[in-house]
């Protein structure tokens, strides 16, 4: 049983990490390319996002805390050097 539940934990991590992907995707897609686009240009990568395509694609219910703790890693590994914005490093959610 344990293992299991090890297994499902780990496919659903897997999971919201897609989603925190597939936002970032949508955001890099969204934003105005050329040269150097202007900060205010940027399309903002918001925990809500992947909240909402961890439950459009895997109908998973992933929390704003852990939404936010997935998205500064991928953001981290994927994003950083794209330019993008992101609130998953704020205290409180971004108003967009």
């Amino acid at each position: 049983m344990q293992r299991a539940a090890l297994a499902h934990a780990a496919h659903r991590e897997a999971q919201v990490r897609t989603a925190a992907d597939i936002a970032i995707s949508r955001a890099w897609r969204r934003t105005p390319k050329g040269p150097a686009p202007a900060p205010s240009s940027r399309e903002p990568v918001l925990v809500a996002d992947v909240i909402f395509v961890a439950w459009e694609h895997f109908r998973i219910e992933a929390s704003r805390d852990e939404a936010a703790a997935v998205l500064r890693q991928r953001f981290q590994l994927r994003a950083g050097a794209m330019g993008l914005a992101t609130d998953a490093f704020d205290e409180s959610p971004c108003q967009h």
